[in-house]
This record gives C-alpha cells, structure tokens and sequence, in this order.
C-alpha cells in the first residue's frame, strides 16, 4: 500500500477493496461469523440556531462522531445538521446551513458559498470540510 498525492494535495492511499481514499480513511473489514461488514469512518457536525455554536466530530464511527460533535458544539440545543464520511458545512451569521455529502472537489467551496448566499445567507463561510 504506498501513499500517492491527488491533485487537491490530501494525501492518498490504496485501499485493499481497490481505489484510494485519504490517508487512514479506507473502510476496515472485519468477519464476524463468517461474513464481511464495512466499517466506515463518519464525520458529524451539530450547531445550535440559538447561540451559533458548533462543533465536529471526525473520522468515528456514526454514532460516536454525532455524540462528538454535541459534546464539542457545548450546549443543550445543539442539533446534528451533517453526517457524513465526506462533505462540507457552510453557516451564515443569520443561521442559514448548507451541506455536502461527498467530498468537495475544486470549485464545490463557492459553489456552496453561493448556495449559502441564494438562500439569503449573510457572512456565508465554510465552517467545516472533511
């Protein structure tokens, strides 16, 4: 397995089922009696509409990086608004919230920036992009 450098420079390795994910992110099999599952590795964001917190939880397993992301978001209120492996979260200063669920290629940053702003997002940014 050796690592490679995509055009983005995030580091690559080859995974064992074939293709190549970023470094430490190729999906792990396990047998359990005999058959095969996937563990893939989640990202979550949480962010409270009230007080404009939040907060991530990264390369965990589903559950673990939901109950991530609240703890690090901090308060009661904060609610999960992306789940993900890969993707990007944009908030504005007003609460509008724009995801992505894949991983952002060139050009998918202001092209979610500018979502943000279609929508009447004011001081539209990037706050999180796995």
């Amino acid at each position: 397995v050796g690592v490679i450098w995509s055009a983005n420079t995030i580091p690559l390795e080859e995974c064992g089922s074939g293709g190549y994910q970023p470094v430490g992110q190729c999906p792990t099999y396990n047998n359990y009696g005999g058959g095969s599952t996937i563990k893939y590795i989640f990202n979550a964001v949480a962010y409270d509409k009230n007080t404009g917190a939040y907060g991530s939880g990264r390369n965990l397993s589903r559950g673990d990086a939901k109950k991530e992301a609240k703890k690090n978001c901090g308060t009661e209120n904060c609610k999960i608004i992306f789940s993900a492996p890969y993707g990007g979260v944009v908030i504005s200063s007003n609460g509008i919230i724009v995801t992505q669920n894949h991983g952002l290629m060139m050009g998918d940053r202001e092209k979610l920036l500018e979502k943000c702003e279609k929508k009447g997002g004011i001081n539209c940014k990037v706050v999180f992009k796995f």
